[in-house]
């Protein structure tokens, strides 16, 4: 290659990588950041080429400086376009405003139909109509109405009459902030791996009923568990209970089979089949090393169909038709896709066309030729909801404050039944993931498509209020796994790695107002994780809405320095460990560190890794002493005791008590950059040794009511 030949590919490659002004303009007009500040403090610039990848997902090309002005143009006039939003969100008893665009002298007039159909009466602008600019070649303003302050909380709906033409819009009118909940404790756990000897190889519902009751009676306030929403209904089963094929509806292998109302009213033979079943399910179980969903699934899935088949009453089928109705068209929908994977496959691509791209009348066709199978999958999903509840309720009963907290991960499958009902919600070309962090050095991709953020906003956020409502149904609380997410997502299009992302903006004044609106209703308390690369003025946010943030012990640093646990936030909810580290034995040990080592994932030195990890955990064991919960030469088991009092000793709200340190779990639940490369989310609850124990073990453990005595949980 010659040396001009070598210059001009060089100045090439600058150009391309190099944003300007116009560019930036434009991505800043549709959201898409072109520099971050990274958690080591430095400024991050994104490349050109990375920025006109994303803008191209979102239907804007930037390809050339021609194309740039005139996206630009169209970005600046897309408003006026619009008589009036697709959306507003509101706090109630705040100055709001609603604009609606028009060509002078024009009569336009507006009312508000409440949520449940009442006419609340004509508003009257604030301001007259001011002068805009040309839009296709028309002047168009803009005439202000004010939002009356005293609208009851709600969604609602405004009719703008424009010259006898009606245009509609929603208003959603939010809780200024949700009330803090009561100072209180409680358990984490992955519910999958906290088994019974009555469950079948697979933590289920009543192990979580039971669960409630047994930390109930030590003082606890919730239990908080993995999301149990559902994966496909094919082998082999998806693991992480992070890539769900939907937010909507849960995971069936969650079920007690020996709960169902079928199960009670079988006859002796289909119950001993079913008993057969579980025991073949357990018997794979005792001796697995991990927990093996496929074993359980394939057990059980025979079993719900066997009684679902021979013991339904005509109540039950009663009951179902009027489940099937009332839920309305996406259960019905969800149904028929379980139904196509089963009789298709998982790739949608071979499907039939009009199953393909949920086309309603090869839907309905298909589901005419399977009607039993389509009601089936529809009944999994109303029992599912009676086990969820009745757990909520136990919880309540046996004293706990809050009860279950549901976790909501980020995002679905990219081939799961959400992206498929409606494709054009989520951006393609693009998964979401995080930039590299001091705990995850390489960044991540997560695989996830994310929503297009004005297509949220052009379905008014029916689609997030569904999957809230979805959630908080169901327990006392829901946990928002990476809550960043409500206000920007880390971008990284095909092709490209995890650090060569891009921050995509999204509206959390309207996503953290509809939060507090769905659990205000719900009467649920709502948690945040906000660890990672996150602004403080989220931390800010959360607090104003009266959402709780997350405080991980080994975290919480200010310039260097740890802080003392006096010194962390009051309205969060805080741990030593959560499932993305080890347990706080193994994180003692390095555990995290060896693993990664293992698997490629250091950006340093294994040896210069240790030595740092080796002072972190020195110092917080230091803190420990210094406040008399530790002893010098103390076992790992009694620096894991000491450091969860030292959470106790927080002024959190919430305080969370993992059950794998619980018990002195070492190994990691997810090892975050791996995929197969470790068993993520099927590590069973075992012992130090790694022995896996059933709950009937742990319940009667004299040294966990030590445990909980001595972390300051309940009195000694």
């Amino acid at each position: 290659m010659s040396d001009a030949t070598s210059s001009r590919d060089a100045l090439s490659a600058h150009q391309e990588s190099e944003i300007g002004p116009e560019l930036t303009a434009l991505a800043f007009a549709y959201g898409v950041a072109t520099s971050y500040i990274g958690q080591d403090h430095e400024v991050h610039h994104a490349d050109a080429s990375t920025v006109r990848k994303v803008l191209a997902t979102l239907d804007v090309d930037a390809s050339s400086d021609e194309s740039i002005a005139m996206a630009l143009d169209d970005a600046k006039l897309l408003p006026w376009r619009r008589v009036v939003p697709p959306v507003v969100v509101v706090r109630q008893g705040t100055d709001a405003a609603i604009l609606v665009h028009v060509p002078a002298q024009t009569s336009v007039r507006l009312r508000i139909v409440a949520e449940e159909g009442a006419d609340l009466g004509e508003l009257v602008a604030a301001h007259p109509w001011t002068e805009g600019p040309l839009v296709d070649g028309v002047r168009v303003g803009v005439v202000t109405f004010a939002v009356p302050l005293d609208l009851p909380l709600g969604w609602h709906e405004v009719v703008a009459d424009i010259s006898g033409v009606a245009h509609t819009t929603t208003l959603v009118v939010t809780p200024v902030r949700l009330p803090t909940p009561e100072r209180g404790w409680g358990l984490t756990t992955q519910l999958y791996s906290t088994r019974s000897l009555g469950s079948w190889g697979f933590g289920d519902l009543a192990d979580l009923r039971e669960m409630a009751i047994w930390s109930a009676s030590h003082g606890a306030d919730f239990v908080l568990i993995n999301p149990i929403f559902s994966p496909a209904p094919s082998e082999p089963r998806e693991p992480s209970p992070y890539m769900p094929i939907t937010r909507r509806f849960f995971d069936p292998l969650y079920l007690r089979v020996e709960d169902l109302p079928e199960y009670a009213q079988a006859s002796a033979e289909v119950r001993s089949k079913v008993d057969a079943l579980g025991e073949r399910a357990k018997a794979v179980a005792s001796v697995a090393a991990l927990v093996d969903r496929d074993a359980a699934w394939s057990a059980k899935s025979e079993a719900l169909w066997e009684v679902f088949t021979s013991s339904m009453t005509e109540d039950d089928q009663r009951g179902l038709d009027d489940v099937i109705e009332g839920e309305g068209r996406d259960l019905q929908y969800f149904a028929i896709w379980c139904l196509c994977v089963e009789e298709l496959g998982r790739d949608s691509g071979r499907w039939p066309e009009g199953l393909q791209w949920a086309d309603p009348d090869a839907i309905n066709d298909f589901a005419q030729r399977h009607v039993d199978r389509s009601r089936f999958h529809i009944w999994l999903q109303w029992r599912l909801a009676g086990q969820m509840e009745a757990a909520q309720r136990v919880a309540i009963d046996a004293g706990m404050s809050i009860g279950v907290i549901h976790d909501l991960p980020v995002g679905v499958d990219p081939s799961g039944f959400d992206v498929w009902i409606d494709r054009t919600l989520f951006a393609g070309g693009v998964t979401v993931g995080c930039p590299p962090d001091l705990f995850n050095q390489m960044g991540q991709d997560w695989s996830l498509p994310p929503w297009r953020p004005e297509a949220l906003v052009d379905r008014a956020y029916r689609p997030f209020r569904d999957v809230l409502r979805a959630v908080l149904s169901r327990g006392g609380g829901v946990r928002i796994d990476h809550v960043l997410a409500m206000f920007r997502k880390w971008w990284i299009p095909t092709g490209c790695a995890p650090p060569d992302g891009v921050y995509v903006q999204y509206n959390h004044e309207a996503m953290l107002g509809i939060i507090a609106l769905e659990a205000h209703r719900a009467g649920a308390v709502v948690i945040g994780e906000d660890m990672g690369t996150v602004q403080k003025s989220v931390a800010e946010a959360l607090r104003e809405r009266g959402l709780l943030g997350t405080s991980v012990m080994w975290f919480e640093r200010r310039k260097g320095k740890l802080k003392p646990p006096e010194k962390w936030r009051p309205d969060v909810l805080a741990c030593a460990t959560v499932h993305d580290i080890p347990p706080t034995a193994g994180f003692i040990e390095g555990e995290h560190i060896r693993l990664r080592a293992s698997l490629g994932l250091l950006t340093e030195s294994i040896d210069s890794a240790f030595e740092a990890h080796r002072r972190l955990v020195e110092r917080w064991l230091t803190i420990a002493r210094e406040r008399g919960l530790l002893d010098e030469g103390a076992s790992i088991a009694e620096q894991v005791v000491a450091l969860n009092a030292v959470v106790m000793q927080s002024p959190s709200v919430l305080r969370g008590v993992a059950l794998v340190d619980v018990v002195g779990e070492r190994r990691a639940q997810n090892q975050p950059g791996t995929y197969r490369e470790y068993s993520n989310w099927q590590v069973p609850l075992g012992d130090r040794d790694g022995v896996p124990l059933y709950l009937e073990q742990v319940y009667s453990d004299e040294r966990v009511a030590r445990f909980f005595a001595a972390i300051g949980a309940i009195p000694n």
